[in-house]
């Protein structure tokens, strides 16, 4: 399905991207923000979900991603949320002439931490229809992210997937593995996957398993009925959960 053209460029049925991490130079091509290796974690989860899907990607920033998803997953609807007021000029062009372009919704100056903000989206998108695809690449921060996975989780169909992309960075920048590039002492996604973890264990009915690589963690969703209105994952990791948490406070986001 994706195809290798270069270490550093991959194609889609003919539609061409160029893949580079975090800090590298913009072009003026399609350009995904990812290291390889979160490339190949796609391609393996697209294996996992029907074509045909709804999917939320919170944080955009080129508009690259986006493009990716709609041409790996195919999805039914694509709704695309970014905090910045636009995205590049090769994702606007993509927009305008490729036919992969018509499930995408993109919702430009959208927080990620306003609930309110995220319900009317969710429902001029998909109206009552679940999701089956989550991609947290947003702030990077715990609070707004907690948020938005309060809000987006529960309307995850019974199997459906929330990813966190660069849960790890926190710790990968401290040791000295990658650029310290967000707010000195901010908490940042770990301790929302730590979260995930715990209430997998204590309410396995609501998420049934994570899986952890450096740059990517993926939330599987249980059978179990949830209220979209009152979830709260913080209720979901009991007693002990809770007591293993109190060691690791959460610096509020600047």
């Amino acid at each position: 399905m994706i195809n290798w053209t270069s270490k550093n460029r991959i194609e889609i049925d003919g539609t061409s991207f160029k893949v580079a991490g975090w800090g590298s130079p913009l072009s003026k091509e399609l350009q995904i923000m990812k290291e390889p290796f979160h490339i190949t974690c796609y391609e393996n989860l697209a294996a996992e979900v029907k074509t045909d899907s709804n999917i939320v990607e919170l944080g955009i920033r080129t508009g690259a991603s986006t493009a990716f998803f709609s041409m790996l997953f195919k999805p039914q609807k694509l709704s695309a949320i970014e905090i910045a007021d636009s995205a590049s000029e090769a994702f606007g062009e993509f927009m305008s002439t490729h036919s992969q372009a018509a499930c995408i919704s993109t919702h430009f100056n959208s927080d990620q931490g306003d609930v309110g903000m995220l319900k009317e989206i969710l429902k001029k998108d998909f109206g009552d229809e679940l999701l089956d695809v989550i991609i947290d690449d947003a702030s990077h921060n715990f609070i707004p992210s907690l948020v938005s996975f309060n809000v987006l989780f529960p309307r995850l169909k019974p199997g459906g997937i929330f990813v966190i992309e660069d849960w790890s960075w926190e710790h990968f920048s401290e040791s000295g593995g990658g650029p310290d590039y967000m707010v000195e002492k901010t908490t940042g996604f770990a301790r929302l996957v730590l979260m995930a973890t715990l209430a997998s264990a204590y309410r396995p009915g609501i998420i049934t398993k994570v899986v952890l690589q450096r740059g990517i963690a993926v939330i599987y969703r249980g059978q179990e009925s949830l209220d979209p209105e009152s979830f709260d994952i913080n209720e979901q990791l009991g007693e002990r959960g809770h007591a293993l948490l109190a060691s690791v406070p959460a610096v509020p986001f600047a």
